[in-house]
């Protein structure tokens, strides 16, 4: 008797990145925003059979009928031609089609909106909020989509919203300020936020946070609604100022972490020379290795930096005792702000009698530890000074920085990226 094979599965991300892979293959190529869309659409109401002339003019809303139709057998046909094994996915009549619920995938959304939906303890909550890497089909504008995306975005802030609520009822000061600044990220303007970032950073004994949320909300309100902070807002910045600092500090964790990377769903590609080179500058031991202190990836938006970063650093974990930690400075509009972020992710907390840099230099000074600045480009005199002036004081740290341009500081190594090429005519698709 034969065993019936077991095929791959199919595993689709809609969540930031457009991906597929198909098992343990490459990702498969659907580069067409049109594409995308229509698989989107399909995987998303696969409860149902789909009508044709329904898809056709969500589609396509402005052209004719017989264009829009003929667009969407066109689209269907590539789709199948794109897709590995189409016909265990897709099932198509004369007038429908329909994605087949019990085909072998997983799909991101679905298992993002059942997390949140069980989830009740402050783990479950930061699995659910993890699963979240960013709106859905970014680069996706049709119609249907927005109250989709809308949606899915008001179920993460909610997510975050408990998850910052129980980590302060636990006192979890640090995790919880953590997650309100990305819950900022995700609703800038959200004043409710910025006065409990405000408490936390006070609560934790750093009246220094919260004067920089309150001057951040200031800014951000400023620039983008040309208003002041409400009463209630001004009244919690008052209120922080006059908190006593707490007498102890919490123990530190008896196993710490040794790295923060971010965790990517989808396998590294390509760029096996690129990171077997990259690795021989950190190792080298010999007198030059002053030389590879400070590694810049250079290279247009979108060319793969930071994946090239994060994949080097996660092979390079085992050479630092003291960790390996990744800070993205994207969202930055303050150059001033870029110690306060690097000491964010060290948990470095600020003294009031010392600069924040110098409390930085203090704590790196014997530490054998790997710095990962990513997204230089915006602010790279303010990036420049800051590596230049760690990198004298701290004779073991290392730093991996990505840019559009190198910073231009002693003993830089500047390596740029260029994008993954196409394979040749001969080699399969």
């Amino acid at each position: 008797m034969e065993l019936e094979a077991v095929l791959p599965t199919l595993h689709i991300q809609l969540l930031g990145d457009f991906c597929l892979v198909y098992g343990e293959s490459p990702p498969t190529q659907i580069d067409s925003p049109r594409l995308q869309s229509l698989l989107a659409y399909l995987v998303l109401h696969r409860a149902a059979p789909q009508s044709r002339q329904h898809l056709a003019f969500l589609l396509w809303p402005d052209s004719t009928e017989a264009q829009a139709r003929n667009n969407l057998r066109q689209s269907l046909h590539l789709l199948k031609h794109s897709l590995p094994n189409a016909d265990q996915f897709l099932y198509s009549e004369m007038q429908t089609v329909q994605w087949l619920r019990d085909a072998p995938f997983t799909l991101d959304v679905a298992e993002f909106e059942a997390a949140v939906e069980q989830a009740e303890s402050v783990t479950a909550l930061q699995h659910a909020v993890s699963l979240y890497r960013g709106e859905l089909l970014p680069g996706c504008y049709d119609d249907w989509i927005l109250p989709e995306r809308e949606r899915l975005q008001q179920q993460f802030v909610e997510a975050l919203e408990r998850l910052v609520r129980l980590l302060e009822n636990q006192r979890a000061y640090r995790p919880a300020i953590q997650y309100a600044e990305r819950l900022l990220r995700a609703d800038p303007l959200r004043e409710e936020t910025y006065q409990q970032l405000i408490y936390l950073h006070a609560l934790s004994g750093n009246r220094t946070g919260a004067l920089r949320a309150y001057q951040t909300c200031i800014t951000v309100l400023k620039r983008e609604l040309d208003v002041e902070p409400s009463p209630e807002t001004q009244a919690a910045y008052e209120e922080s100022q006059k908190m006593e600092v707490p007498s102890t500090r919490p123990r530190p964790s008896p196993q710490p972490r040794t790295n923060n990377l971010p965790i990517y769903l989808t396998s590294f590609i390509g760029r096996k020379e690129e990171l077997e080179r990259l690795k021989s500058l950190f190792s080298r031991q010999d007198a030059s290795a002053t030389r590879t202190r400070l590694v810049t990836l250079t290279g247009a938006g979108g060319c793969g930096k930071t994946r090239l970063a994060i994949e080097l650093a996660t092979q390079l974990l085992e050479m630092f005792p003291d960790g390996v930690w990744f800070v993205d400075l994207a969202p930055l509009t303050n150059p001033t702000l870029i110690p306060q972020a690097i000491a964010a992710v060290l948990e470095v907390p600020e003294q009031s009698e010392h600069a924040l840099l110098d409390t930085l230099a203090d704590h790196l000074q014997s530490r054998q530890l790997l710095l990962i600045l990513d997204n230089c480009e915006h602010m790279v005199a303010a990036s420049a000074r800051i590596v230049q002036s760690l990198l004298q004081a701290c004779p073991h740290l290392r730093v991996l920085a990505t840019s559009s341009e190198k910073l231009n500081i002693m003993g830089e190594t500047a390596w740029p990226v260029r994008s993954l090429s196409l394979p040749g005519a001969s080699d399969p698709t």
